[in-house]
């Protein structure tokens, strides 16, 4: 991979675990709730619509350009940003604040091992989707399960960490739309501690 795009998988990187961050922040301290992240749902897919239909809507955009992949940016702007938060709106709906915070913080540090160790170290193509290796997914397992020790007790965090990283392997479409695993990992995340704790 060229020195350009190892830079710019980095500032992606580093603008997720960012934006995670200000979105933990708020559920833990109680700056966001159902309502607001309701409100900033709808104002992510107006403005990202708006995108779509060629608007360079003013400050918006060129953050959405400096951090987003080109071909991303064309076909679905902002579809991480946007299902971020959307992750974080129906996680804090279906689980109490415990475990939508050890969720997310899987989504966080978990999503974003797998994808720097998998292009980094990666080497052994995952069956699931070629795309991916088993390192990364290995190492997102790693981390994820370090995070959620913080939260719950190893054999459930363990147990999580595996679903939740697995779950994130394969490309998930319904019609034709993608859906992101920055949905699917807090979801099935936050499900295995409901169920194990």
């Amino acid at each position: 991979m060229s020195k350009n795009k190892n830079m710019f998988e980095f500032k992606r990187q580093l603008a997720h675990i960012l934006y995670g961050v200000l979105i933990l922040w708020g559920i833990h301290f109680n700056w966001l709730n159902i309502k607001i992240l309701g409100v900033l749902i709808f104002i992510l897919y107006y403005l990202l619509k708006q995108i779509k239909k060629g608007y360079k809507v003013p400050i918006f955009y060129k953050i959405l350009h400096f951090f987003e992949r080109e071909k991303h940016l064309k076909r679905y702007p902002g579809r991480g940003l946007f299902f971020f938060t959307l992750g974080a709106f129906f996680t804090i709906l279906f689980f109490n604040k415990t475990i939508a915070l050890a969720a997310l913080s899987i989504l966080l540090l978990g999503d974003a091992a797998t994808n720097v160790c998998g292009r980094h170290l990666g080497k052994t193509p995952n069956p699931l989707n070629k795309n991916k290796t088993i390192e990364g997914t290995l190492a997102g397992i790693l981390v994820s399960f370090l995070v959620c020790c913080l939260f719950f007790t190893p054999f459930p965090s363990l147990i999580t960490s595996i679903v939740a990283m697995i779950v994130e392997v394969p490309k998930v479409t319904i019609k034709n739309i993608p859906i992101d695993d920055n949905l699917t990992i807090p979801l099935s995340a936050g499900f295995c501690l409901y169920c194990l704790v």
